[in-house]
């Protein structure tokens, strides 16, 4: 009998005491830095992750310091590097812009893949302006310039450097703008990579000559417009 109120005695000390210790300033974050911050402010992602707060290190969680960081929209994923005792490290992972595109008051942003507003652009942003044929309407353009963004989000690395301008018309119709300039219409935002394929193969075998117009709606039913006047 006096055994076995020893062991409880003794377990529940532990229990107590590795409580306690988990919870004293000890083993408390007191030393924190951002590492990966490009696009996003290093101490201000640092404010708002709440590790300025002195969490415990045993309580601490991606998802949590995550859910804390809301506000910054070029950040997707963070992950919570321990030095123990009390030292910890924050590995912040960014999105990237697919494009950029003029916003209502006439300042250009980066695009997200998702087309959120990932925030200023500078003017030599080397991707491709979104847009749509309204004049009058600015981005963010809500459910009529997805298309756009699907078709700028799905530009093979190859074609990099040479489409200036992803465009879409009301009915769904997006248009692509070479620098060179040459358009290509590629209807609706489906069937992208075999679009993206036909683009490539009239690039490689034809000489296209400025303001020419090439219809790939239909990959395999290729029509060209020559150049007006």
């Amino acid at each position: 009998m006096r055994l076995t109120i020893f062991l409880i005695f003794v377990l529940s000390s532990v229990i107590v005491g590795g409580d306690w210790l988990a919870h004293t300033s000890f083993l408390r974050v007191q030393h924190a830095s951002v590492v990966g911050a490009v696009h996003e402010d290093a101490g201000q992602v640092l404010s708002k992750s709440g590790l300025l707060a002195h969490p415990t290190m045993l309580g601490l969680t991606d998802h949590a310091v995550l859910a804390n960081l809301g506000a910054f929209p070029w950040v997707t994923g963070v992950q919570v590097q321990r030095q123990w005792p009390n030292t910890v490290v924050l590995r912040v992972y960014e999105t990237h812009a697919i494009a950029v595109a003029y916003d209502a008051a006439n300042q250009l942003q980066y695009v997200g893949a998702q087309g959120q507003e990932l925030g200023p652009a500078p003017l030599n942003a080397n991707l491709p302006t979104l847009s749509m044929t309204i004049s009058t309407t600015k981005w963010p353009f809500s459910r009529i310039g997805l298309g756009a963004v699907a078709v700028a989000n799905a530009i093979p690395a190859s074609f990099g450097n040479q489409i200036s301008r992803v465009s879409e018309q009301p009915n769904g119709i997006v248009k692509v703008d070479l620098t060179t300039p040459v358009t290509f219409i590629l209807g609706p935002a489906v069937d992208l990579e075999k679009k993206f394929v036909a683009m490539a193969s009239v690039i490689s075998n034809y000489t296209l000559s400025p303001g020419e117009t090439i219809d790939v709606t239909v990959p395999g039913e290729i029509a060209v417009t020559p150049a007006k006047g």
